[in-house]
C-alpha cells in the first residue's frame, strides 16, 4: 500500500527463549527486536502467535503480550541485548498479557538521543510455554526494524545453587558467611558484564515470603579453595541485598591469571531456597562451582572472655589476663585466623580483635615488655617487636580475620594468638578458627603449663611517697616480702592507673628488688621478726635488680633470684617524692618453683626498726668541713649512746636535701664520721666528749664522699664504748644547706645534742708568719721574731687541747713543719726569750710536723703560759688559727710592742780571737740604764753566716770589774740585773776561732726600762 511502511518478523518463544513476562528472571532469554525511527510516528504493533491443534483442546493459545523499551543503557557500555533491570520509565507501553491469537498496541515513538533504537520484548506470560509468533509493525512515516544481530549478543554463563541448613551463612557481617555458595567466575579478558541472582518464588507464590538476597564479588590469589576473608580491600562490589525475586549488578572486570570469587548469599543466617546465578558479559567468562583445595585444613576452638580473662587489649595492663593459643607449625604456612564473637546483640557489640605473637617459652603465654605512650586519658602500647607479629584490626563486628605467612620460629616454638576485646571487662563467647594451608596444630595455652601469678593492688601516697632508693625517704615506701624457695625467674609488670584529678600527668613509676644481708657471725642467730624486716640498706652488694623509671602506664623488669632462707624486697615506688600513684604490681614465676608473699600487708619501717632521727643545718659558722680541713672542728657534733645497754647493729644514713635548681649535679658532697669518746687512748677528761682531735685511731668507721642526696654506714654499737659521736659534715669548709641523720638500729638507741656541761669552751685566733714574724723554730737565729700570745686562764684550769692549724694547701706541698711552744711563765707580758730567761718554764713542745694541724693535750694547766706557733724554717709565710678547747674560760693576747721588751741591737765585725782576758782588739759597747731593770744580752752570728767555734760575752762594771761572762758555740743569752749608775757597763763580744778572718756578729739587748746601749768610741 503505497504511503505504508511495515516489517514483519517471524520468532518463537522455544527452549530457553520462552523467558515469560518481566516477572522471571529468564525474560532476558526472549528473542528481542530493534524499531529506530528517525521522526517522531505513530507506530501500530502486532503480535500474532501461531496456535498450535490438540486432539484434546482443539486450539492452545497461551497468554502473551510484549515491550516497548526505551532501553537503560550501561555507564560506559555500549548498547547490547536488554539484560538490566527495567523500570517504569524504562517501559514505553506494555501490552496486555492475554490468552488471545492476536495482541495489538498503537504508540507514539519519538527518536532517541544518540540514534538508540527501541527494543521490542515479546514474551508469554509464563516461561516454557513454547509457540511459534509473527510480529508485525505498520507506520505511515519511514522507520528501521530489524533482529538484533550476534555482535550485540551477551556471552551467558548461568549456575544454580541452594540455600540450606549447610550453606545459608548470612551476610559477610555474620561470623557464618563463609557457609554461602561460592563459585569461581574466570575473566581472560576484559569484561563488561552484568551479573544477575534469582530466587525461585515460594509455593504460594507470595512475594512477601521472598528471602533477603544479595551477593558478593572479591579478589582472591588461590586457584582452588574457598575465599575465608572479606576485606574491604578484596571486594570488588556487592549487590543490594533486597527481598526480591532478582538482584542485580552491572561492573567491568579486568583479566586476570585467578578467578573472581563469586559468593552469594542471604541476609540473615537460616533463610532457604533455591537460586540462580546468570552472568552477562561481552568476552568470554566461565562460572564454575569452587570444589576446594584439601591441602587447606582448619580447627576451631570456643573460648569466653570471664570476668578473670577479659584482659582487653594492649591499652590495659590487664591484656596478659587473656587466654592465650598456641599455633605449632614444622614449615612455612598461610594461616587465616578468624575470631568470631558467638554471642550475637545487635543493639552492642564489642570492640574485638587479636595479636599474633612469637612464643619465647614452648608452654607458657607470653609476658613481653610493653612501653606505653599516652594519648590524652588513654594511650598505646608497642610490644617489642621481636615479640609482636601481627595486630588484627579491632573493630565493633562480628568477625576480626586477617592472613599471615608464619615461618618456623627457633627451637620449635609456637606462635600465639590472643584474642581480645578492645576495652577490659567485656565478658562475651568466642569461637576461634584458624584456617590454613599446611598441617598445624591449634591448642590453649594451659593453667597447668603457665607462668602462676601474683597480683598486689595498693596506692602509694602521703608518707609512702618517699621515691626511689636515691632519695633520703625511700624507707619510708612500703615494701613486699617475697619468699622463693627455688632458684627462679621473676617477670613482674608495676601498672599506675590514669588519675582523673590530676589530668596529663603521671608518676615516673618504677620496681626495686632488694635482698636482706645475711645472718652475721657464725652462731649468730636472727629471729623470723628480723629475717622480715623493712630494708633500710639498699647498695650495690645487696640490690638485685631495678627496673627503668618512665613516665609510662606501665614498667617492667625481668629479674633472676636464688633460693633464700631470706625474703627478697619489692618495692613500688616513683623516682621523686610525694609523687603519688595507684598501682597494679603482677609477679610471673614458672609454675615448677615455689614462689609466695611473706605477709599480705608491707611492714613499716618504725615498727621493726628502732629509728631516731636529726634534722641540722650547715652553717657560716658549723660548715666546717671534712677533718682535712683545718675547720673540721666547726661541724656539729651529735651523742649517740644506747639506752638499754645493749649491743647493736645500726644503719645511719646523712642525706641533704634537693637543691632549689632541682639539679642533682648541684648537689653537695656529703659524709660522717662516727667517732669513739670511750678509747683508751683517750684523755680522761675528753671522755665522753665532743673530739676535738681525730687521728685514724679514733674513727670508728665513716661513710664516703659523695655527691649524693643521701650516704650511708652501718656499724656494730658497744655499750661499752658509748657514747659515741657523730660528725655529719660537707666535703669542703662553707658549704650550706640543711641535713638529716636517720638510725636504723636493732635495739632502742638515742641521737641527741651534747648537753652543754659536756660541750668544750672553745677559744679561736688567728695569725700569720709573714716577713719578719716568720722566724722558725728554736733552731732559727731569728725564732724570737715569732709572735707570741698571752693566754690567761679565767679560773684553775686541768686540761685544755690547744690546735694550731694552717689553711689546706693545693696538691698539699707544705714548704715546712709546723708546730708551737708552751711556755709556763709566772708573770709579766713580755715575749720569751729562751731557757735563761728567769721565772719562766718551757712545758711542751708540740712535735714539728709537715701537715696543715699540729696538736697537744695539756694538764694541769698554768693560770698564764705563752704560745709560741712557728714553722721548722725561718721564712715561710703561712697564715694560722689557734684553737684552745679547755673547761675553762681563757683569754689572749699578742704580745705587743708596747707590752713587750725594750729592744736595742747593735751590729758588729770582730777580727780577733779571745787569747787571754785582754779584750783591746774586741769591740766595747757602753750599757746605761735610769733605773734598775732585769736585762738579757743576745749574741747570735746573723742568719746565713758561718758560726764561729766558739763566742762569748764579758760584762763589767764602772770599776773594771767583770760583773757577768758566758761563753757557747751557738747563740748566747746572758741574763743581767742592772743597776743605774755615773759610769756605763761595758760588754765585750768575744770568739775563739781557727780562722783569723774578720766575721760579723749581732748583740741584742732586752731590758724591762729603756737603756743606751750604743758602741765604745775609746
Amino acid at each position: 500500500m503505497e504511503g505504508v511502511h511495515q516489517h514483519e518478523f517471524l520468532g518463537s518463544w522455544s527452549g530457553p527463549s520462552a523467558g515469560g513476562n518481566l516477572a522471571h528472571p529468564t525474560w532476558r532469554d526472549n528473542e528481542q527486536f530493534l524499531l529506530r525511527v528517525s521522526h517522531t510516528s505513530i507506530i501500530s504493533l502486532a503480535l500474532h502467535q501461531h496456535c498450535q491443534e490438540t486432539a484434546a483442546d482443539g486450539k492452545r493459545v497461551v497468554p502473551m503480550g510484549f515491550y516497548v523499551v526505551s532501553p537503560p543503557l550501561l555507564p560506559g557500555a555500549r548498547f547490547r541485548r536488554l539484560v538490566t533491570k527495567l523500570t517504569r520509565k524504562d517501559l514505553k507501553i506494555v501490552s496486555q498479557f492475554i490468552a488471545s491469537e492476536t495482541v495489538t498496541v498503537e504508540v507514539e515513538l519519538s527518536p532517541l538521543p544518540g540514534g538508540l533504537p527501541y527494543v521490542l520484548i515479546p514474551a508469554t506470560k509464563i516461561p516454557g510455554q513454547e509457540a511459534s509468533f509473527t510480529l508485525k509493525a505498520r507506520s505511515s512515516t519511514p522507520f528501521e526494524m530489524g533482529s538484533l544481530s550476534k555482535d550485540l549478543q551477551w556471552n551467558l554463563q548461568k549456575i544454580s545453587g541452594v540455600f540450606n541448613e549447610h550453606t545459608s551463612g548470612g551476610c559477610r557481617h555474620l561470623s557464618t558467611w563463609r557457609k554461602n555458595p561460592q563459585f569461581h567466575l574466570w575473566v581472560k579478558e576484559n569484561a563488561s558484564c552484568v551479573v544477575v541472582m534469582h530466587q525461585e518464588a515460594p509455593e504460594d507464590d507470595d512475594d512477601d515470603d521472598l528471602n533477603t538476597i544479595g551477593f558478593y564479588l572479591a579478589k582472591t590469589t588461590q586457584m582452588m579453595r574457598q575465599k575465608l576473608t572479606l576485606w574491604k580491600e578484596d571486594l570488588i562490589c556487592k549487590s543490594k541485598f533486597e527481598m526480591k525475586r532478582t538482584v542485580e549488578h552491572h561492573l567491568d572486570l579486568k583479566a586476570s591469571e585467578t578467578p573472581y570469587i563469586l559468593i552469594a548469599s542471604t541476609y540473615d543466617v537460616g533463610e532457604y531456597g533455591n537460586f540462580t546465578i546468570r552472568v552477562y558479559s561481552d568476552a568470554g567468562v566461565s562460572l564454575e562451582p569452587i570444589a576446594g583445595d584439601p591441602d587447606w585444613t582448619q580447627q576451631s576452638l570456643e573460648g569466653k572472655w570471664t570476668e578473670t580473662t577479659a584482659g582487653g587489649s594492649r591499652n590495659h595492663n590487664t591484656w596478659r589476663h587473656n587466654d592465650q593459643y598456641q599455633i605449632h607449625i614444622t614449615e612455612p604456612t598461610t594461616i587465616i585466623p578468624v575470631l568470631t564473637q558467638t554471642d550475637i546483640d545487635c543493639s552492642y557489640l564489642p570492640c574485638l580483635g587479636y595479636y599474633i605473637l612469637r612464643a619465647d617459652h614452648s608452654s607458657r603465654r607470653l609476658l613481653q615488655v610493653l612501653q606505653c605512650k599516652p594519648r590524652q586519658a588513654h594511650h598505646w602500647c608497642e610490644v617489642k617487636p621481636k615479640n609482636l607479629f601481627h595486630t588484627s584490626r579491632f573493630e565493633n563486628s562480628y568477625e576480626i580475620t586477617t592472613k599471615k605467612e608464619l615461618q618456623p620460629l627457633p627451637e620449635g616454638l609456637p606462635y600465639l594468638i590472643v584474642p581480645c576485646t578492645s576495652e577490659n571487662g567485656e565478658m562475651t563467647n568466642f569461637k576461634l578458627t584458624v584456617h590454613a594451608d599446611k598441617p598445624f596444630k591449634l591448642q590453649k595455652v594451659e593453667q597447668d603449663c603457665d607462668w602462676t601469678r601474683l597480683a598486689f593492688k595498693d596506692r602509694v601516697d602521703g608518707a609512702h611517697a618517699g621515691g626511689a632508693p636515691h632519695q633520703p625517704r625511700w624507707r619510708s615506701n612500703k615494701q613486699l616480702r617475697l619468699k622463693v624457695h627455688h632458684d627462679t625467674k621473676l617477670r613482674m609488670f608495676l601498672h599506675q592507673a590514669y588519675d582523673e584529678n590530676l589530668p596529663g600527668t603521671l608518676a615516673q613509676i618504677g620496681i626495686v628488688v632488694g635482698k636482706p644481708t645475711e645472718p652475721g657471725a657464725a652462731g649468730e642467730d636472727r629471729t623470723e621478726d628480723q629475717l622480715h624486716r623493712h630494708l633500710v640498706r639498699l647498695d650495690k652488694s645487696n640490690t638485685c635488680a631495678t627496673s627503668n623509671f618512665s613516665s609510662d602506664f606501665e614498667v617492667s623488669l625481668e629479674v633472676s633470684l636464688e633460693a633464700s632462707s631470706l625474703p627478697y624486697m619489692i618495692m613500688p615506688c616513683s623516682l621523686n617524692p610525694d609523687d603519688p600513684f595507684t598501682y597494679q604490681l603482677e609477679i610471673y614465676h614458672p609454675p615448677e618453683h615455689r614462689v609466695e608473699p611473706v605477709c599480705s600487708a608491707e611492714p613499716n619501717v618504725t615498727q621493726d626498726w628502732h629509728v631516731a632521727v636529726m634534722q641540722g643545718v650547715w652553717t657560716q659558722e658549723t660548715a666546717g668541713g671534712c677533718r682535712h680541713h683545718p675547720t673540721w672542728q666547726n661541724n656539729k657534733q651529735y651523742r649517740l649512746s644506747l639506752p638499754s645497754n645493749e649491743p647493736t647493729k645500726a644503719l645511719i644514713t646523712l642525706s641533704q636535701a634537693l637543691p632549689e635548681t632541682g639539679r642533682y649535679n648541684h648537689l653537695l658532697s656529703i659524709g660522717m664520721y662516727l667517732c669513739h669518746t670511750q678509747r683508751d687512748a683517750r684523755h680522761p677528761y675528753a671522755k665522753g666528749r665532743p673530739v676535738v682531735l681525730m687521728p685514724s685511731s679514733a674513727i670508728v668507721t665513716k661513710s664516703n664522699y659523695a655527691n649524693q642526696q643521701e650516704v650511708v654506714l652501718e656499724v656494730e654499737l658497744d655499750p661499752a664504748m658509748t657514747p659515741y659521736t657523730l660528725l655529719p659534715t660537707t666535703y669542703d669548709p662553707d658549704e650550706l644547706g640543711e641535713f638529716t641523720v636517720g638510725i636504723y638500729s636493732e635495739k632502742p638507741l638515742a641521737l641527741e645534742e651534747f648537753a652543754q656541761e659536756d660541750l668544750w669552751k672553745r677559744t679561736t685566733f688567728q695569725g700569720a708568719w709573714c716577713g719578719k714574724n716568720a722566724g722558725g723554730s728554736t733552731s732559727c737565729a731569728t725564732w724570737r721574731n715569732n709572735q707570741q700570745y698571752l693566754v690567761q686562764m679565767e679560773a684553775k684550769c686541768d686540761f685544755v687541747y690547744i690546735l694550731c692549724a694552717i689553711p689546706k694547701l693545693l696538691d698539699n706541698v707544705f714548704e715546712s713543719q709546723i708546730g708551737f711552744y708552751v711556755v709556763d711563765v709566772e708573770d709579766g707580758s713580755r715575749r720569751w726569750l729562751g731557757p735563761s730567761q728567769k721565772h719562766t718554764n718551757l712545758i711542751k713542745t708540740a712535735p714539728f710536723v709537715t701537715t696543715w694541724q699540729v696538736q697537744m693535750e695539756l694538764e694541769n694547766v698554768p693560770s698564764k703560759f705563752i704560745l709560741i706557733p712557728a714553722t721548722q724554717d725561718a721564712g715561710v709565710e703561712y697564715s694560722y688559727t689557734i684553737d684552745i678547747f679547755s673547761d675553762i674560760n681563757c683569754t689572749v693576747h699578742p704580745i705587743t710592742k708596747e707590752s713587750d721588751w725594750h729592744e736595742s741591737r747593735i751590729e758588729g765585725t770582730w777580727e780577733g780571737s779571745f787569747i787571754d782576758d785582754s779584750f783591746a782588739q774586741n769591740p766595747h759597747m757602753e750599757l746605761v740604764v735610769d733605773s734598775p731593770s732585769e736585762a738579757y744580752l743576745l749574741l747570735q752570728t746573723p742568719q746565713h753566716h758561718r758560726a764561729p767555734q766558739s763566742q762569748g760575752l764579758v760584762v763589767t762594771d764602772k770599776d773594771g770589774k767583770i760583773v757577768a761572762k758566758t761563753e757557747a758555740s751557738q747563740a748566747i743569752v746572758l741574763p743581767l740585773t742592772l743597776e743605774p749608775s755615773g759610769n756605763p757597763y761595758i760588754v765585750v763580744p768575744f770568739k775563739q776561732d781557727v780562722l783569723p778572718k774578720p766575721s760579723e756578729f749581732e748583740l741584742t739587748l732586752f731590758t724591762e726600762t729603756p737603756a743606751q746601749f750604743r758602741q765604745s768610741v775609746d
